[in-house]
This record gives structure tokens, C-alpha cells and sequence, in this order.
């Protein structure tokens, strides 16, 4: 079964509406996790579904608890990204593997694929290239370090850093 990753972003922009800034976020761990899978051997279907839903919780993390921390997404996101999955027909295993990525996706461990460590990797990209651009180049770094494990990612986080600088 092929599965079409743009009806699966739309279903992330019908589902966060008006909220571009998540839209736009989910869009550029896209966009990384593309990069990272060029020299990556990992399912490109699970990574990039993965990349469009990975925050899908947040909305509901924010009603139900008054925070998008990270614990909660990993709690809320799962039952969302499995309705829009089930939704359009997709078959259950691909559906699991699917949310136990966005489940963990905060937690760093808990899984050991590779399209897991590539999401894991294109999301932190993008978070040193927003939400953690006032850190010194030192922590991004030390960042990094701690949390890369693909050559790929590794060498994409260092460029991106270094165009921020």
C-alpha cells in the first residue's frame, strides 16, 4: 500500500487551521527529515507522516492540561494522528509504528528506529533554528552532540546553526 504524504500534511493544516506557526513548524521538520532521508536508509513514508503529526497533540494539550510541554504532546498526540490515519484506510502496523514515534518524540528514548532518530533529529533542527535561537552556538552545539546520532543529521544541524550565526 503506497501512502500519499501530501494528503496527509493537508489533513495537519485541516487540522491546525489557523495556527500557522505549528503549521509552519511541521513543515520544516518536513523539510529537514527530507534532507536527513537523503542520506538516510529509513522509511520515507514513516518519517515524513511522522514529521506532519509529530505535534499534532498540541492543541489538545493545551485545553486539557493549559501546556504544549512535550509530556503532554507525547500523551495527546497518539489518539489524534491514529484517527486521521485510520480515517483514510491506513493499515494499523504502519499506523502504530506511526504513533509510538510521536508518543516518544519528546522523550528522545524509548525507541531505536531510524526513522524515529531522523524525526528526533529533523524536529530538534528546526527547534535550534527557532525556539532555541538565543542559545550561544556552545549549547546548540553541545545539543547537538548529545542527541545526534546520523552523519547526515549531524552535518545538516552544524550548517543550519552556522547560517544562524
Amino acid at each position: 500500500m503506497t501512502i500519499n504524504t501530501d494528503l496527509i500534511k493537508t489533513k495537519m493544516i485541516e487540522y491546525f487551521g489557523s495556527d500557522k506557526k505549528r503549521i509552519d513548524h511541521a513543515l520544516c521538520v518536513a523539510h529537514y527529515s527530507e534532507e536527513i532521508l537523503k542520506d538516510v536508509n529509513a522509511r520515507r513514508d514513516i518519517v515524513l507522516i511522522s514529521s506532519y503529526l509529530h505535534d499534532i497533540g498540541i492543541p489538545e494539550a493545551i485545553k486539557k492540561y493549559g501546556s504544549a510541554a512535550g509530556k503532554y504532546q507525547e500523551i495527546e498526540g497518539p489518539p489524534i494522528a491514529r484517527k486521521i490515519l485510520n480515517d483514510l484506510g491506513i493499515k494499523t502496523d504502519f499506523v502504530d509504528i506511526v504513533c509510538q514515534i510521536i508518543s516518544f518524540h519528546h522523550t528522545f528514548k524509548g525507541l531505536e528506529s531510524l526513522e524515529f532518530q531522523v524525526l528526533v533529529e529533523a524536529d530538534l533542527i528546526e527547534n535550534l533554528n527557532s525556539d532555541f535561537l538565543k542559545l550561544s552556538f556552545k549549547k546548540k552545539k553541545n545539543i547537538i552532540e548529545k542527541n545526534f546520532i546520523t552523519k547526515a543529521g549531524k552535518k545538516l544541524a552544524i550548517s543550519v546553526i552556522n547560517n544562524a550565526e
